[in-house]
């Protein structure tokens, strides 16, 4: 049956060229040929529906083309799983256009030897066995025990013997294959766990995704220098939360009843403090805001990602020590407490305007050891988490 290429022909129109910085080249669309995606997906959920098929050869034909959608395929995880993600063990295999950068920007090559958190289904590891060939490797870790079989399998299908799919926590990268030129990242954290600056060779190239406080992720590709890796490339997007040792509990958004609760703050508000967004409504807000948004979450230790109600999230900052809290609005800003947060968000609003209203895409980051000393300097802000301390700096 190759009524599948079909489908691939229309990825590849669209990957061609999709990019400003980068173009897929023929190495990479060869490897997505040569690896049909349907060989790597048992079971879907469909979009958008509780729904879930198990892909027989009897109904395959006609699920080509949800198998090959330009869209993330959940394989594993309950219903709701997908909408509150906090903890839960949950699997896609991400949007073939995305996949298809992510190995455009690892430049691999033959003889490579290459590291994977998350396998999932198996299909960026085969992708990545494709282009570092035989003489290459590709040790894929994977934590949910359901899906490594079935993994294992597609690879096998395809004559790759020199990519592997292990159990395990992909936190710990995977020592006894170490170094790696390469390494990718197929789930979101908080944090980059610090076993990677020791199992990436130096000028290797590692694709993290950073999953901050209630937003999206970002993308980065980062190169590994003498002691520190430094990003060359960043592109907002969305993966699932990493589990195990490295999962961050509270990086979703919280009820703001919660929120007022938790920290003794009463739940009536003491001030409404008229301010705009540019013509932000409720349907637009959340796109108006997300460079501030996403530049508070790195800068701002205050910052909370507030859940309204089922379908509605904003953001603020909640200062502990004053037991404030603001809320953020399309036309105001709202005070619990006290109207000291707002003063702090205010600060930083004007802060942010003045080094030119940037988001997470649009500033170079660099990843040290969090036993490094680091200071920030100007133009520069400090993150630091359990593991790694990220440096972010506009671009000069």
């Amino acid at each position: 049956m190759n009524n599948f290429k079909k489908f691939q022909d229309k990825i590849v129109e669209a990957v061609k060229g999709h990019t400003k910085d980068y173009s897929i080249s023929q190495p990479v669309i060869d490897a997505y040929y040569a690896t049909p995606r349907h060989q790597f997906i048992k079971r879907y959920r469909i979009s958008n529906t509780d729904q879930w098929i198990e892909i027989t050869d009897q109904n395959l034909e006609e699920n080509l083309a949800q198998l090959y959608d330009n869209n993330p395929i959940g394989i594993y995880g309950e219903n709701d799983d997908f909408k509150n993600p906090e903890g839960k063990q949950i699997a896609t295999v991400s949007q073939q256009s995305l996949v298809l950068l992510m190995i455009e920007l690892l430049k691999l090559e033959k003889g490579h030897k290459v590291f994977e958190l998350g396998a999932a289904s198996g299909f960026n590891a085969a992708l990545m066995g494709q282009m570092v060939g035989p003489t290459g490797k590709v040790v894929s870790v994977e934590i949910i025990k359901e899906l490594i079989q079935n993994a294992q399998a597609s690879v096998k299908q395809l004559g790759l013997n020199h990519v592997e799919i292990i159990e395990g926590d992909g936190g710990y990268g995977y020592e006894k294959e170490a170094p790696y030129d390469r390494a990718m990242f197929t789930a979101g954290a908080n944090d980059l766990p610090g076993s990677f600056y020791k199992q990436i060779k130096k000028g290797g190239r590692l694709l993290f995704v950073l999953k901050n406080k209630g937003g999206a992720a970002t993308l980065i590709l980062f190169e590994k220098k003498a002691d520190h890796f430094q990003s060359i490339y960043s592109l907002l997007c969305d993966f699932v939360p990493v589990t195990g040792q490295f999962h961050v509990q509270g990086l979703d958004y919280q009820l703001l009843d919660e929120i007022l609760t938790r920290n003794k703050i009463k739940p009536k508000p003491v001030n409404h403090f008229p301010h705009w967004w540019g013509g932000a409504n409720d349907l637009n807000f959340s796109y108006l805001t997300s460079g501030f948004h996403s530049f508070l979450s790195i800068s701002e230790p205050k910052f909370e990602a507030i859940r309204l109600d089922k379908e509605n999230t904003t953001f603020g900052l909640l200062d502990v020590k004053s037991k404030s809290l603001v809320v953020v609005k399309p036309n105001e800003l709202i005070s619990y407490g006290s109207t000291k947060a707002r003063e702090y968000l205010l600060k930083a609003l004007q802060r942010w305007m003045t080094e030119g209203m940037p988001g997470l895409a649009n500033l170079n980051v660099k990843a040290y050891p969090i036993d490094r000393k680091i200071k920030a300097g100007k133009n520069e802000w400090l993150t630091k988490r359990k593991e790694s301390q990220f440096l972010w700096s506009k671009p000069k």
